[in-house]
């Protein structure tokens, strides 16, 4: 008899350990890491948005792309923002491949930064072509000073010409940055990001 209410007791423990729950309990400092909300993604796009107006453009960059992973957010416009600062730091380079990641079709605003980008790597036929897949009348109003900077910079680009009995060589394209956020008075305001279901400008 005693044997059979110590096997019938080594029997219950286990279903005694499960009910005792876990041997170390969590500890009260580490909380569990909550999905970023709608809030703190308006936080971090208004960030970006007044790093850039105030003439910081890597940091804006930074915080545009911290945005672009959060939840409820539109990615393309917020790529044109990142875009758009990459451009203001003079990384033609950077602003190039995250344009890429747009898919088409793709709007005044996406050729009017590809061109810029092209123009920053010396890249003369495809800024050309930018230029020429952009219809002024879809241009934003706030990317105008853009646009008129593109402008100006194609014909930097433009071959030597001759004329009258001189040769005349156009001189090399600006080695400054497209006019920055401050000068220009242009900004990331120029589109809207859905962060929930309100529209935030950028």
């Amino acid at each position: 008899m005693a044997v059979c209410c110590a096997a019938s007791a080594a029997l219950r423990v286990p279903a005694q350990v499960q009910d005792a729950g876990a041997l170390n309990p969590p500890s009260p400092l580490v909380q569990p890491v909550a999905a970023a909300s709608a809030g703190s993604s308006a936080v971090t796009l208004a960030a970006a948005q007044r790093a850039q107006d105030l003439g910081l453009p890597l940091l804006a960059a930074d915080l545009y792309r911290q945005a672009r992973d959060m939840p409820e957010v539109d990615r393309a416009e917020l790529t044109l923002a990142l875009a758009t600062a990459l451009l203001d730091a003079g990384k033609g380079d950077e602003a190039e491949k995250a344009l890429a990641e747009i898919p088409e079709p793709h709007s005044a605003a996406w050729h009017l930064r590809a061109g810029l980008a092209a123009v920053q790597l010396r890249k003369v036929e495809a800024a050309r072509t930018e230029l020429a897949a952009i219809k002024e009348s879809e241009v934003p109003v706030d990317d105008y000073p853009w646009y008129w900077f593109f402008q100006g910079e194609i014909v930097d680009l433009a071959p030597v010409r001759r004329l009258g009995a001189r040769t005349v060589s156009t001189r090399e394209p600006s080695k400054t940055r497209a006019p920055s956020s401050r000068a220009r008075g242009f900004s990331s305001r120029r589109s809207a990001c859905v962060c929930g279901s309100a529209r935030t400008p950028i």
